[in-house]
């Protein structure tokens, strides 16, 4: 008996192969549908990455506030940051501004000289500088469209012992009157409600970062506690 197989056997199996290729029709498909997710996609960017950019602003701004107060301690000298820029109108849509100045004093109360970081032996001159300017518009710590609203006290200064030493006057701007805060604004955003983030200076050196635009957010916050751990 002849084994070989028999040729009808071939078209069905060419039937089989053409099925498995797509149609015009459903690359079409499969296309438009890759479109839509990608725009999806772009417009959720388009959101958060300004958000991410205020977030990375305000960081910065605490993570400078906790250096100046850890070099007070370590060194037995005054340290200070003075807001030297800020953003006049934080709540438009546009380029943001906001810059500021970190600074070691030559005594460990009432500084008559201050000198901008990198912090040198000599307290008479200010030889090096430029270590110690942050600011959002333009250089190393640029950030598009970020603003640092303009705050009520431009100048927060440590003592030796970490504590902050300005006037209690200073902390009577905030909510609850117990810390000096700093706003950065997401300028990219438009309409009333502003995507913000607040960064508290509290009296004996803590730092907090809050999130300004709905409890969803908490993940975003970061520091000291708002309340006390202790029962």
């Amino acid at each position: 008996m002849d084994s070989r197989p028999s040729p009808c056997h071939n078209p069905p199996m060419l039937h089989r192969r053409a099925r498995a290729a797509f149609t015009l029709i459903e690359l079409m498909i499969v296309i438009s549908l890759i479109v839509v997710l990608a725009a999806l996609g772009v417009g959720a960017l388009t959101e958060l990455i300004p958000r991410y950019k205020a977030r990375d602003a305000a960081e910065q701004f605490a993570a400078d506030v906790e250096e100046l107060r850890m070099m007070a301690i370590m060194n037995d000298k005054e340290t200070r940051l003075v807001v030297t820029d800020y953003d006049t109108d934080p709540y438009n849509p546009g380029a943001g501004a906001g810059a500021w100045s970190l600074y070691v004093g030559n005594k460990n109360l009432n500084s008559t000289f201050w000198d901008q970081l990198p912090y040198e032996a000599s307290k008479s001159t200010d030889a090096y500088s430029g270590e110690g300017v942050r600011d959002l518009s333009t250089g190393t710590y640029k950030v598009k469209n970020v603003g640092l609203v303009e705050p009520d006290v431009t100048a927060i200064v440590f003592n030796p012992r970490g504590w902050v030493t300005n006037d209690a006057s200073d902390f009577g701007y905030s909510s609850n009157a117990s810390s000096i805060d700093y706003v950065f604004a997401n300028k990219a955003q438009k309409g009333t409600d502003h995507d913000i983030y607040t960064v508290k200076v509290f009296r004996g050196g803590m730092v907090r970062i809050e999130a300004g635009f709905g409890d969803q957010y908490e993940a975003h916050e970061g520091g000291t506690a708002s309340t006390s751990s202790r029962p």
